[in-house]
């Protein structure tokens, strides 16, 4: 069971050298709407003559601090910048369902690649934040007159950088948003798993966690991680110490289609990346003979399992059809009862958003007298945790079970048999 309280000492200690985020309720919001193409510009007065603080696209987080008149008073970026406040016009905002003050723009955002290593600030000519590699993916919020972009990193983390800096990928944010990681995940070497508080020698260790880190930037000796177990810190591994990467982009098939029942090997017949099994309307099984792992999946009718497939492995697959995982993640927002039910397995971060601020309870379905959940990191799909013993990992759940609170992280898979899984908000 991944249980947050675990993890309050290492948490302690990661806070003297790195960020966090802290848990804020997660409520159904209105949305700043603005023509496609133009940003919405911040005004130090509630005038079109003021000054123009800065301009931002669609899909920027606002907070509403008061509305006078075709005024919205707001103030955006996260809780560690001097956050940037001023006045944007409410006709920039679609305000229906307004259940909060915080106000979300749809997601225009350009992704930028910053060129450098650089640092992130928390106003412009500030202080530093923290250290940020060449490579790294940033979510541009907007950008200020005086040559900074207002930035957004993966899971909440706000900042300035320096324009010149950083490029645009032509690319739309939607990493941050939808909780995806940044750029996909790595495997680091077994007996060198160490995270630094710093990219240079003599850094100091802050977690030793595990071999899965998310993987934030993807060029120089060193590599900008966070660790999958500590969604809001993020910290450096030397270049060697990775001993594979997986990129979301290799991972994500768009151009691939659907097959059938058969005999694959991966890398030759079928392209190592993310499925989806369904098993449509009767049984199925799929069986993966990889380099360093046997496992058999059988879903009964009506299932639907994600899997990575690693290069190299037989795959065979009877009944049913496996198709490329698709990208868009389920939500689970606002206070109100969130659930997802049945025979499935899905990829956390990628399937379901990676939200920080919620644990999930599992439960026993509806009208079922007994099911199981499991709870697997990516790299056991990928081959890079060692032979495990599949059977014994499940968590059996009868009738007379209570719920079980756990905690996901992004990376990992979360396998439903008869289950329910939902949200818990704050504390619960």
């Amino acid at each position: 069971m991944r249980n947050k309280t675990k993890l309050g000492a290492l948490a302690l200690a990661l806070a003297l050298t790195l960020y966090a985020v802290p848990a804020f309720a997660v409520l159904e919001v209105p949305v700043v709407s603005v023509p496609e193409g133009e940003r919405a510009a911040l005004y130090a007065e509630p005038h079109s003559q003021a000054d123009i603080l800065g301009e931002y696209y669609t899909g920027t987080s606002l907070d509403i601090l008061g509305t006078a008149g075709d005024w919205a008073n707001v103030s955006i970026g996260g809780w560690q910048t001097d956050n940037r406040e001023g006045y944007m016009l409410i006709s920039q905002m679609d305000m229906t369902n307004n259940s909060a003050t915080v106000a979300y723009i749809r997601s225009e955002m350009p992704v930028a690649r910053l060129l450098e290593d650089t640092k992130l600030y928390d106003r412009p000519d500030g202080a530093p934040l923290q250290d940020c590699l060449a490579g790294m993916r940033v979510g541009v919020m907007g950008e200020t007159p005086d040559g900074w972009l207002h930035v957004r990193l993966a899971h909440d983390m706000f900042g300035y950088v320096r324009a010149d800096a950083a490029e645009e990928t032509g690319d739309i944010l939607q990493n941050a948003l939808m909780g995806l990681p940044a750029l996909g995940y790595a495997a680091l070497k077994e007996g060198e798993e160490a995270v630094y508080d710093q990219p240079a020698p003599g850094a100091q260790v802050v977690y030793e966690g595990g071999r899965q880190v998310e993987l934030l930037s993807d060029e120089g000796a060193w590599r900008q991680v966070r660790p999958i177990h500590l969604e809001v810190y993020s910290g450096f591994v030397p270049e060697e110490t990775i001993e594979a990467t997986f990129l979301l982009r290799d991972m994500l098939l768009p151009e691939a289609q659907p097959v059938g029942a058969g005999a694959y090997v991966v890398g030759e017949t079928l392209a190592a990346g993310l499925y989806t099994v369904a098993s449509g309307d009767a049984e199925a099984t799929l069986d993966i003979r990889a380099e360093t792992f046997e496992r058999t999946f059988a879903l009964p009718a009506g299932a639907d399992y994600a899997v990575y497939l690693p290069e190299h492995a037989h795959v065979t697959l009877s009944g049913g059809q496996m198709a490329p995982l698709q990208a868009e993640p389920v939500t689970p927002e606002g206070e109100s009862q969130w659930t997802l039910s049945g025979v499935r397995r899905l990829l956390y971060g990628v399937q379901i958003v990676d939200n920080d601020e919620c644990y999930y309870t599992i439960t026993l379905a509806p009208d079922a007298e007994e099911g199981y959940y499991r709870i697997t990191s990516f790299l056991e799909d990928a081959g890079y945790a060692g032979e495990t013993a599949w059977e014994d990992t499940a968590t059996p759940l009868y009738v007379w079970d209570d719920p079980v609170l756990v905690d996901l992280s992004g990376g990992e898979f979360i396998e439903l048999y008869n289950c329910t899984l939902s949200a818990v908000w704050g504390n619960g």
